[in-house]
């Protein structure tokens, strides 16, 4: 899952969080119809070790139970999927327009392009999965943190009647 949209195996994409169900996934597809599928994603668990995410932020953070924001360094550009300290993790304000997902082994690329003309920008990007063994992994783009309300980190500011627009851009490779 990434930002909300997922790939399936046969080369779909699909949005939201997956629905589960006696053990089978379900949600709307790019069609807005429904569809089920067993294997979410085409990437397992077991593959996480093959895929990196080339990512250069200024910090990352986490979530305290409070709600408060920890903060860590950055200590590197590129992550592996298969880091467990990459899960529920916010890259806090990304140094470049493009964060890149590669499978080392494939060579399949997906280019998320945070900056398309006309959008806001993208405060952090956060990297999560329900488990280690989920067999997905969501890098999401966030407008601001959670809790942004009580520690203004990403708050944005609307004037009634304004209207703002955050998007992204999808380019895959390689599939």
């Amino acid at each position: 899952m990434i930002g909300g949209i997922c790939s399936l195996n046969d080369g779909t994409w699909t949005q939201s969080r997956p629905e589960k169900k006696n053990g089978v996934r379900k949600q709307a597809d790019k069609n807005n119809s429904n569809r089920v599928t067993k294997n979410l994603l085409s990437t397992v668990h077991q593959e996480r070790a093959d895929w990196s995410v080339h990512l250069p932020c200024e910090q990352w953070g986490r979530q305290s139970t409070e709600g408060a924001v920890i903060h860590e360094p950055a200590t590197s550009e590129t992550i592996s999927l298969a880091d467990p300290t990459a899960i529920d993790r916010y890259q806090i304000q990304p140094k470049t327009a493009h964060v890149t997902l590669e499978n080392n082994r494939t060579h399949q690329r997906l280019v998320l392009d945070l900056h398309p003309p006309g959008s806001l920008q993208w405060y952090a990007v956060t990297t999560w999965t329900e488990k280690a063994d989920s067999d997905f992994y969501c890098i999401e783009p966030w407008l601001g943190l959670p809790n942004a309300i009580h520690h203004g980190e990403g708050l944005r500011y609307l004037a009634p009647d304004a209207k703002d627009l955050a998007s992204l851009v999808l380019d895959a490779s390689g599939w």
